[in-house]
């Protein structure tokens, strides 16, 4: 996601400290500037991929001025970086406390949730950021995108059947790119769960053809070929 990417720069939080809601008010000049010097430092070392640095120097400006929300996304976003996912997605529950109307900070708490196993309270964020955003096709795109992310990963990571609406996005994601085996396996692989046997037969046999010795893909054929009665392909 394009949110990985640094929304901080001298003007815009110099442009928040001026336009500074009631949260602010506490924060001295003094304080808000020093901030501001440690966030652009943070800035300039994740442009080096240092995020332990940064998350170091973001910890200092969150400390100094906590009511600053894209501090705390920015602290988040180096946190992610960490793959430090519990301190993450409470950075951006503080952003979005902050400021509301952050939709990256929404979309990428919803991800933190997701990162760290919650795939349940990640779908309802998801769902949250479509009603709270309805109008944002970025944030909707992202949460859509996120939204099919966990679909896939309940549906390849359970012994369960596929329902339809699965399915269909494996379906969707295999035919927009038909030149990606691992999404194609996917497909296949996710047809023999929902028991559509004969449509996985053909997604098998195609995958054989393009790598005769994949034994992944010759495992899938074989199974396939046995359930759908398919003796003399054996």
């Amino acid at each position: 996601m394009s949110s990985h990417i640094f929304r901080i720069g001298l003007t815009a939080l110099l442009g928040s400290i001026l336009a500074s809601p009631v949260f602010a008010a506490e924060v001295s000049y003094e304080r808000k500037a020093k901030a501001c010097e440690l966030t652009n430092q943070a800035a300039s070392l994740m442009g080096q991929a240092n995020s332990q640095k940064s998350a170091e120097l973001l910890w200092q400006a969150a400390a100094l001025d906590p009511n600053d929300a894209i501090i705390q996304y920015d602290l988040g976003l180096s946190f992610s970086n960490l793959k430090r996912y519990q301190e993450a997605w409470k950075c951006y529950q503080k952003a979005v406390a902050l400021d509301p109307t952050m939709t990256d900070a929404w979309v990428q708490l919803a991800q933190a949730y997701a990162d760290c196993g919650d795939s349940k309270r990640a779908l309802a964020m998801v769902d949250d950021i479509k009603r709270r955003f309805p109008r944002d096709a970025s944030a909707l795109a992202n949460a859509e995108r996120l939204r099919i992310q966990l679909t896939l990963q309940a549906a390849s990571t359970t012994k369960a059947g596929v329902n339809s609406q699965s399915l269909e996005i494996f379906r969707s994601e295999a035919s927009a790119a038909p030149s990606d085996s691992r999404k194609k396996s996917a497909y296949a692989w996710a047809l023999t769960k929902a028991k559509e046997k004969k449509n996985g037969l053909i997604q098998f046999k195609s995958l054989v053809a393009e790598a005769p010795t994949n034994a992944e893909y010759l495992k899938g054929l074989m199974w396939c070929q046995t359930e759908a009665g398919d003796l003399e392909g054996l």
